[in-house]
């Protein structure tokens, strides 16, 4: 069964162009991207790895 998750991210435009963005909720978890919507899948992929990592581990 698949589970689903909510996390909150934040996104900002970086002085030097692009994005960063963090997600509070998982230390650690922060990705940089040329567009919003690439910072956006990339922190995507960054949870779900994370998520995989800890339940792989336990």
């Amino acid at each position: 069964m698949k589970k689903e998750y909510s996390f909150t991210v934040a996104i900002e435009p970086c002085k030097e162009g692009g994005y960063f963005a963090t997600c509070p909720s998982i230390p650690g978890c922060h990705v940089q991207g040329e567009t919003y919507e690439e910072t956006l899948s990339e922190m995507k992929s960054a949870i779900k790895a994370m998520i995989e990592d800890c339940v792989m581990s336990s």
